[in-house]
């Protein structure tokens, strides 16, 4: 793939994540109730609102609450950083199996 296409989808890729992210969270809150969850289908599908105020997986509990949206967006842009780099760097990119199913090794 073309250094230039592949920038261009790596960037679409991230760019639409953000978004569906953000739109996904905005309609919870201004959609759900705070006090109960809705129920559907005899409850097989349950929606409840619920923020996670301690970071990714609950890791920045121990941090400042003033700290603790700066370490995840550093974080997060620093993986996407490092991302973006392997994947301009990588002159070519195999697929995880060949015609006949075989596991390629990595690059």
């Amino acid at each position: 793939m073309k250094r230039r296409r592949r920038i261009i989808l790596v960037v679409s890729l991230v760019v639409m994540c953000f978004v569906c992210d953000q739109v996904t969270k905005e309609m919870a809150r201004s959609h759900l109730p705070r006090t109960k969850a809705l129920s559907f289908a005899g409850d097989t599908l349950r929606l409840d609102y619920t923020e996670n105020r301690g970071g990714v997986l609950g890791f920045e509990c121990s941090l400042p609450e003033m700290l603790r949206g700066p370490v995840v967006t550093v974080a997060a842009f620093a993986f996407l950083a490092l991302l973006f780099l392997c994947l301009l760097l990588v002159s070519r990119l195999s697929p995880l199996s060949d015609e006949r199913g075989c596991i390629i090794r990595a690059l």
